[in-house]
């Protein structure tokens, strides 16, 4: 997952690029975004009860049931936002986010597909890796969460303004408006300064943007 992609290297304008492109994203994920959201999509019940339930005995059976005390006892804390806790590793070469899917996902299912899987196929350079999954009664909401991890950007610049983030994006074959694109059927929203980081050499990486499911009302 250790890849970075510049901001002018993007999958282009065109939409069948996207389609295909989506593959390639969760292989990004890594082995255990693949498996898990293969083990949700062969399920008849797609309720967040019983999707928890499968990944969790996926998690026991295959070593990636993680307990939080370990990550708290060998990880820098970073701090928390709307939906996970970050930690560093020791090397400063990942960040570890354990996320709360209920924030901003209806399913497990949806997590795995829009929150890692469609970024990773938008946004390569900050792909997410999923490496297990956790329960917590200490942070946020009490319940499942997922673990990821992500390259750690060390940069001392500012972070970047507007004008470049959407400058950016319509490198990659998007236009954006107030903070939002849609392509494909995903809205792609939080676009701002706050998500962004600016490397030593001057590219811009997206960390951290909120992407759904376009809804028609």
């Amino acid at each position: 997952m250790d890849r970075r992609v510049t901001a002018n290297e993007g999958f282009g304008s065109k939409f069948d690029r996207f389609l295909l492109s989506i593959e390639e994203g969760r292989t990004l994920g890594g082995l255990r975004n693949v498996e898990a959201t293969e083990i949700l999509r062969r399920s008849k019940e797609t309720d967040f009860g019983t999707s928890e339930r499968r990944l969790t005995e996926y998690a026991l059976a295959n070593g990636c049931w993680f307990d939080l005390k370990d990550i708290k006892g060998n990880f820098k804390y970073l701090g928390s936002g709307a939906e996970s806790d970050v930690y560093l590793d020791k090397d400063g070469k990942y960040v570890l986010k354990v996320v709360n899917y209920r924030a901003f996902s209806e399913t497990p299912l949806e997590f795995l597909n829009n929150r890692i899987t469609v970024h990773n196929s938008v946004f390569p350079g900050t792909a997410y890796e999923l490496v297990g999954f956790t329960y917590s009664d200490e942070i946020g909401e009490e319940g499942f969460y997922f673990i990821t991890r992500q390259t750690f950007i060390d940069s001392k610049k500012p972070r970047p303004a507007q004008e470049e983030i959407d400058e950016y994006m319509e490198k990659k074959g998007f236009a954006i408006h107030d903070g939002t694109c849609v392509i494909g059927g995903y809205v792609i929203s939080d676009l701002a300064p706050r998500n962004f980081v600016k490397d030593n050499d001057g590219n811009l990486y997206c960390i951290d943007p909120l992407i759904r499911l376009k809804t028609e009302k």
